[in-house]
C-alpha cells in the first residue's frame, strides 16, 4: 500500500518507496508481473494517468 504518493506511476513509486525500504517486495513485483521495460502495458494499465 502506498500513501500520498509522488508520482501517478505505479512503477516510479515502487522504485521510490519500496526498492529502499523492501527489495524484496519489489523483486517479486517484478517477477511476478515483469519490469515496466518488460511489461509497459500491466504498468501503464495501474497508472492513474490518461493513456492516448
Amino acid at each position: 500500500m502506498i500513501y500520498a504518493s509522488v508520482s501517478s506511476l505505479l512503477a516510479e513509486n515502487l522504485e521510490h518507496f519500496t526498492r529502499n525500504s523492501r527489495p524484496a517486495a519489489a523483486d517479486d513485483s517484478y517477477r511476478d508481473y515483469g519490469t515496466p521495460q518488460e511489461a509497459p502495458e500491466f504498468w501503464a494499465g495501474l497508472s492513474s494517468r490518461t493513456v492516448n
